[in-house]
């Protein structure tokens, strides 16, 4: 177990070493919060190493018996230490480790035995400091093996001495202490700041944690309706007069790959990766104060097209909750006499993306089988944007109009692939996703040059937004602030909607009330999030990462922890979140409007409420 608890010490130093602008400020207190938590998780994983070790049987001397615990020390450990390496990578994407959910979304991919070539070819040097681990392991656990493994006593009573003694520790060491539920990911944030939790626990705790989980817990804040006066996710829509687009009119909502703030606009040489959609930017009305609601793609469609936020460990579309019913985007567009239909250029079956856009109302599914061009494909995640993207507006043709479509881009995303006839021309940058970001802002012009010639292309109105930020470069784009940063334009080529920067927060999951408001459907619609036309409440965004809710509002940032309010920045002023104001700023609005939201998100997938009834 000592060799174990070396080996998870080692990943976690790597692991900050890649990642440390995500943890501007570790101390002493978060180490020994971090070894606490390597050790009960070292506790839990060696429970049947434990347990064959000190039951008290009298062949415990033989050979074969003792190559048992050869075998079971290597997999445990081996299973320890290569997920912990795992997310010394895989955090610069998510910016949280990893749960049990990583690997029904690797279910989903049916190429993954290409992605791992790519993994294999990019990450070689993590893969080549497991197999020393592993060695090194294996000779340190043979070596104290002859120490310590001499079991020719066979007296009885020494054995079960150490087996009353020792089996309990290890239980109460397991559950991290004598409390009446055992230590989860949750309550990391106790022991250390919110945006230092991933650095204090470790991959193989977050997936023992998150197998198998119970669910949402009911939550009683307040009675209900003090709850409701509070927040209600209960929209009416349809009645603003600010901006009311015709009958009838196309919605197209482009989500973009990993198109984060940090990227998009021009850069500090005056220079842009994103000239064309800069240039839509300023003919449409662009939220640039905006906000993702969770760091997945998976995570990104439940908000954008059913306003469902990242609150869950595991992403809803692979939760327990994902058969729940909701009244999505596509629902309520069919209900006004829209086709539905969704672009997406992976394979079939991605993260299940048809399976959940079929939930919210989707008619139709176009992947990389309806494409049906191999010769297209970029031989990681699907078809080329420079392809797939054109070939979308003219399969729009063949849709029946009004048309409530989405296209979701692809090529954006490690291992940031591009075309070799496009290499010469496109912009480098100091991340190698810079590239493929120009890279994606090309098709989406090949896109519109192929849109315009489509006659439902003035009757259109678009909606542009990232799914998430991506691996950052900076660090204010690694903290919490800025991990969540994505732009949001809402744009009409017949001029409808105008042409307006807006500096007011902005959310993914205010896209959809917004745009039953916009095109004036009276209609009553389940929701988090709220039209920018009709609001309810100040802006605001949520988010939620490691056990931490976090709300955007009044240019405050207040973070929410294991039932207890943990911090308040001005994260206008304050961009490194150095100065806490909790101590001096009034918080219980947003302290009891945050508890509210979660009160209503909980015990509403609990009971299956996130819809409205017919």
């Amino acid at each position: 177990m000592g060799v174990t608890l070396v080996g998870l010490s080692f990943t976690k130093i790597l692991f900050y070493a890649v990642n440390q602008h995500a943890f501007p400020e570790v101390g002493f207190l978060d180490l020994v919060a971090a070894l606490w938590f390597d050790v009960i998780t070292i506790s839990l994983v060696f429970y049947p190493f434990i347990l064959l070790w000190l039951i008290p049987v009298r062949f415990r001397g033989n050979k074969y018996y003792q190559y048992v615990f050869r075998f079971l020390f290597f997999i445990t450990n081996g299973l320890a230490i290569g997920i912990n390496l795992m997310d010394v990578i895989y955090f610069q994407y998510t910016s949280k480790r990893s749960t049990f959910d990583l690997f029904s979304m690797v279910g989903y991919e049916q190429d993954m035995n290409r992605l791992w070539e790519t993994f294999i070819i990019d990450f070689w040097w993590v893969i080549l400091i497991y197999i020393v681990l592993l060695f090194l392991s294996d000779k340190a656990f043979r070596i104290i093996f002859r120490i310590f493994g001499n079991f020719s006593d066979k007296r009885f009573r020494p054995q079960i001495i150490s087996l009353i003694i020792l089996i309990p520790v290890f239980i109460v060491t397991g559950r991290g202490g004598f409390g009446l539920k055992p230590v989860s990911v949750i309550n990391a944030a106790q022991y250390t700041r919110p945006e230092n939790t991933a650095f204090v626990i470790n991959t193989a705790f977050t997936m023992i944690k998150s197998f198998n989980e119970n669910g949402l817990e009911p939550v009683r804040f307040f009675k209900q309706e003090r709850a409701e006066q509070l927040f209600s996710p209960i929209r009416k829509t349809g009645d603003q007069t600010e901006i009311q687009l015709p009958d009838s009119t196309n919605v197209m909502i482009i989500i973009l790959e990993s198109f984060g703030n940090e990227w998009v606009g021009k850069d500090e040489n005056n220079k842009s990766f994103t000239p064309f959609f800069d240039s839509l930017c300023s003919q449409g009305l662009f939220f640039r104060n905006s906000f993702a609601n969770g760091k997945k793609s998976i995570e990104a469609v439940p908000a954008i097209l059913a306003s469902v936020p990242g609150f869950l460990d595991n992403p809803y579309i692979s939760s327990r909750y994902s058969s729940n019913k909701l009244t999505g985007i596509g629902n309520l567009f069919k209900k006004q006499g829209y086709s539905t239909s969704f672009f997406h250029g992976a394979t079939n079956g991605s993260m299940n993306f048809a399976g959940f856009s079929a939930l919210v109302g989707y008619d139709s599914y176009f992947g990389r089988t309806e494409y049906n061009n191999e010769a297209d494909n970029d031989g990681t995640w699907g078809i080329y944007d420079h392809k797939f993207l054109p070939w979308t507006a003219r399969q729009l043709s063949k849709e029946k109009q009004p048309f409530l479509s989405t296209l979701f881009t692809l090529s954006s995303h490690h291992p940031y692939k591009v075309p070799d006839e496009f290499k010469s021309q496109l912009r480098k940058g100091p991340h190698p996703i810079c590239r493929s970001i120009n890279y994606t802002d090309l098709s989406l012009r090949l896109f519109f040059e192929e849109a315009k010639k489509q006659d439902w292309y003035e009757n259109t109105v678009f909606v542009f937004v990232a799914d998430h930020t991506p691996a950052s470069w900076s660090d204010y784009y690694g903290q919490r602030i800025g991990m969540y940063r994505i732009p949001i334009l809402f744009y009409s080529p017949s001029g409808k909607i105008p042409a307006k920067e807006q500096n007011e927060i902005f959310q993914q999951i205010d896209i959809y009330p917004s745009l039953a408001d916009l095109l004036g459907f009276k209609e009553t619609i389940y929701t988090y999030g709220q039209s920018f036309l009709s609001r309810e409440y100040p802006p605001y965004a949520i988010t939620y990462l490691e056990g931490t809710y976090q709300l955007f509002m009044d240019n405050y940032l207040f973070t929410y922890t294991n039932e207890k309010t943990k911090q308040l920045f001005n994260f206008q002023l304050d961009l490194s979140l150095e100065k806490d104001l909790l101590k001096e700023t009034p918080y219980k609005k947003y302290e009891n409007f945050l508890k509210a939201i979660i009160q209503h998100f909980n015990n509403d997938l609990r009971l299956n409420k996130t819809h409205i009834s017919e």
